[in-house]
């Protein structure tokens, strides 16, 4: 899946070397997810000594050391630690439902701020040499004079990153924060936006969704892993967040409709704006900063990045061969 023109380069204005994966113990916590699965196996061609931490880690694929482990414990993540003795650390480990529901503060709070603020307290004790995390485009923005979170994710998010700062500036931690956009591609949750148009339009149900007004930036998967690849391998942890996404907005009807296209079924969609929720102004990638930093840019196109996206949802519809659908 990963775009083979793309090499891990050093940042195009920082001249400071670049690590060499090989043998590179690698911490991969929230392994299992649909950035997690992805980056390790790009890990593991890249020769790092990857170890991968998951709740649920059975089925997974053996390119990896798979450890059984909830971040929100803090005994468990320490043991981790202990038995992978990491170099690098990613954290992805997130609750991930976007939603405004209350029943979402909770597990926001416990899969995303707990469970973070424990590795980075263990990345910390270790002394490790680069922490690599992920923000959400859904938190408030840092200049936002009155900081206001539209849903539990992203102000568990914001909290985070406000963690994050503190450990950078009280204890040296090097981390770096990337933030992603509207990411999509194949392995994504099901109830996620463009995977469920897509599966509903592949069984040929109707698709309802509201106007379709909200502008997005896409991003493909592969490209966004490329970036926390090129993250991680440059010595010195990136300022501020950095933004990973076209720097374009295209809305989720034009994308909506575009998926419908590529299968032939627009007159399955419905648009009807009572449908509509709040939602937050649009919001573009500021694209300089991963280009000067890590000479990284988003060059999957959105019609090339759906068009892959279909086909793994219509292999994973159809089944193995030989056998039941």
């Amino acid at each position: 899946m990963m775009a083979p023109t793309q090499q891990v380069a050093a940042p195009a204005r920082d001249n400071d070397p670049v690590v060499d994966f090989a043998r590179a113990k690698t911490l991969v916590i929230g392994a299992s997810g649909f950035l997690g699965r992805p980056l390790v196996h790009r890990l593991t061609e890249l020769n790092a000594d990857v170890s991968a931490m998951s709740r649920d880690p059975v089925g997974e694929p053996d390119d990896a050391k798979w450890i059984a482990g909830d971040a929100s414990d803090p005994a468990q993540v320490a043991r981790a630690f202990e038995r992978t003795r990491p170099e690098i650390v990613y954290i992805l480990t997130s609750h991930s439902r976007g939603g405004p529901d209350l029943d979402l503060v909770q597990p926001s709070v416990q899969n995303d701020v707990v469970a973070t603020t424990n590795i980075l307290v263990e990345a910390t004790r270790h002394r490790c040499r680069h922490v690599v995390m992920t923000g959400s485009l859904d938190e408030p923005e840092d200049t936002t004079r009155i900081a206001t979170p539209s849903t539990p994710y992203a102000a568990a998010k914001w909290v985070i990153g406000g963690y994050a700062r503190m450990f950078k500036r009280l204890y040296g931690t090097p981390i770096s924060i990337l933030r992603p956009m509207m990411t999509y591609g194949p392995g994504q949750k099901s109830y996620k936006l463009i995977p469920s148009i897509i599966d509903a339009l592949l069984q040929e149900q109707t698709v309802k969704l509201g106007s379709g007004r909200r502008l997005v930036d896409w991003v493909y998967i592969d490209d966004v892993v490329e970036a926390f690849v090129r993250t991680a391998a440059a010595r010195k942890p990136l300022r501020g967040t950095v933004d990973l996404g076209s720097g374009e907005l295209v809305s989720i009807r034009d994308c909506a409709l575009l998926i419908a296209s590529l299968l032939n079924r627009s007159h399955l969609l419905e648009f009807d704006p009572a449908r509509d929720r709040p939602y937050e102004e649009a919001r573009a990638a500021d694209t300089l900063p991963a280009a000067e930093r890590l000479g990284w840019r988003a060059t999957t196109p959105l019609r090339s990045g759906l068009q892959m996206t279909i086909l793994a949802h219509e292999s994973q519809l159809s089944g193995p061969k030989g056998g039941p659908s």
